[in-house]
């Protein structure tokens, strides 16, 4: 089975642009992105697919996922219905139903990577009328006091996320999961954060507020030092959820 990188990489020379750079400008992206993403060393997001898509005059659902697997990221999912996109099924957080009661879903961070063992599609908000798909792996369980006494959140609105990398060591070490409440997505204090670009994967961080800055600023920060801080406009990150809790094996 061919690869995004592959695919995209098909759909540019299909569509007469014999080199990444001309491609790249066609799309209305950075060349360096484009040879990343066609060879594979950093994951396409649905809007990077949703560009090259309108330019290639492709679906970003074949670029994503391939032929067998049609999903349109940019689709408005209507409350409290399942939908039916080609040959998958997708939701959003708040209409999935696990197969044991209760439960949360986890999701893989990378983008439509690999086959999951409950198969189904998760859909996280990016950007502005953006999403992005993920399949969700496994399900975990956890009382619903736990929740309300200890993480001050709801289940309905939680999902489980891998930490992948060592930017958030040692608070966060790769192969732990990470809680992430999708309902405060709005930064209301300095703490830790799912947060997306719109182009890159879904990132865990640690968001400072930069004070007097207008407009306004934040920090993004690691933990782990050895990875240099970023001061971002705050228009220009999205705010997937907060982390408010971790399972962890020590």
């Amino acid at each position: 089975m061919s690869t995004p990188g592959e695919r995209l990489r098909k759909a540019r020379i299909d569509a007469g642009y014999r080199s990444a750079a001309a491609g790249a400008e066609a799309a209305g992206v950075p060349t360096p992105t484009m040879y990343h993403h066609e060879n594979g060393t950093r994951t396409i997001s649905s809007r990077a697919a949703e560009r090259y898509a309108s330019a290639f005059k492709v679906t970003a659902s074949w670029l994503m996922f391939g032929e067998k697997t049609r999903i349109s990221l940019d689709e408005e999912w209507e409350e409290d219905v399942r939908r039916n996109v080609g040959e998958q099924v997708a939701y959003s957080r708040e209409n999935y139903r696990p197969t044991i009661d209760g439960a949360i879903p986890e999701i893989d961070v990378e983008l439509g990577a690999g086959q999951g063992r409950i198969g189904e599609f998760l859909t996280l908000p990016v950007g502005d009328e953006t999403y992005s798909g993920h399949r969700v792996v496994d399900e975990w369980f956890l009382p619903e006091s736990y929740f309300d006494r200890v993480l001050d959140a709801r289940s309905g609105n939680t999902l489980v996320m891998p930490v992948v990398g060592d930017s958030m060591a040692p608070t966060y070490n790769p192969g732990d999961r990470v809680l992430v409440d999708l309902s405060q997505g709005i930064l209301t204090t300095d703490t830790v954060y799912v947060i997306s670009d719109g182009y890159s994967p879904p990132q865990i961080k640690r968001l400072q507020r930069v004070l007097f800055s207008q407009p306004p600023e934040v920090q993004v920060l690691s933990d782990n030092p050895s990875h240099a801080p970023q001061r971002v406009a705050l228009n220009d990150l999205h705010i997937i959820g907060r982390v408010v809790g971790a399972i962890s094996k020590r």
